[in-house]
């Protein structure tokens, strides 16, 4: 097109825009147009608002859920113990560990059994019976572990538990490393390592659980008091 025409065209664009009752027309047209964006975009704000309130209300829901889950978990392991570096007793209890295969579960659990009571009579000098323990087996061995299977007991009342486990001090004296810890959530038994590592880089002086709860103290200082860990924003 020659460009007298597109100058002409142009020309008498500008002429019509200058006409009040064109400028008129395309403004109520422009006004529609952005009167049904505005209310596009609002409604698409409050779907906005909506789904962010039920997702907050979803991941707070989530978050108690898994607490009281936590919770319940750690209830159910409050009557256990884990007993480490607990020697295997007999061959019949040593080939019916965890990864092999002949010799009964009963009688394994029997072996098991008798080295654990051993354990709290003659070394604890704690008189535990067999009507103390529900139950105890040896755990799975960590490939990278290098000592016997740990061994989980589950006692048949908290009394008995709690007198094993406030004697584990007396295992220090052992020939063979032993040590009698508590049945933890794997949360809290990761936060115990990073509490642990503290004492280990003398940030802290102690560090220990009971019930579950995991303590530590600053010092040795007599007025040096507990401190619970509930999270790791907790430690020092």
């Amino acid at each position: 097109m020659p460009p007298k025409v597109n100058q002409n065209i142009t020309d008498d664009l500008i002429k019509a825009l200058q006409d009040e009752n064109v400028r008129a027309i395309f403004g109520g047209i422009f006004d529609e147009r952005v009167k049904l964006l505005a209310e596009s975009v609002n409604f698409l704000k409050q779907e906005n608002d909506r789904k962010s309130a039920e997702i907050n209300k979803l991941a707070n829901d989530l978050s108690v859920a898994k607490s009281k889950i936590c919770e319940l978990e750690a209830y159910s392991r409050r009557d256990n113990l884990i007993i480490s570096g607990l020697p295997v007793v007999s061959m019949a209890e040593a080939v019916s560990t965890p990864g092999t295969n002949d010799v009964s579960t009963g009688e394994h659990a029997a072996a098991t059994e008798k080295a654990v009571l051993a354990l709290c009579q003659h070394q604890l000098k704690l008189p535990i019976t067999p009507s103390d323990i529900s139950i105890c087996h040896r755990l799975k061995k960590a490939p990278s572990s290098n000592g016997p299977p740990s061994v989980i007991i589950r006692f048949t009342n908290r009394k008995a538990r709690d007198t094993v486990y406030a004697a584990r001090r007396q295992l220090r004296h052992c020939s063979t490393p032993t040590y009698i810890n508590e049945d933890l959530t794997k949360p809290t038994a990761e936060l115990f390592s990073q509490t642990r590592k503290l004492v280990k880089t003398k940030r802290v002086h102690a560090a220990w659980t009971t019930g579950g709860n995991i303590y530590y103290k600053l010092s040795d200082q007599p007025n040096c008091k507990p401190k619970l860990v509930r999270s790791a924003s907790d430690l020092p």
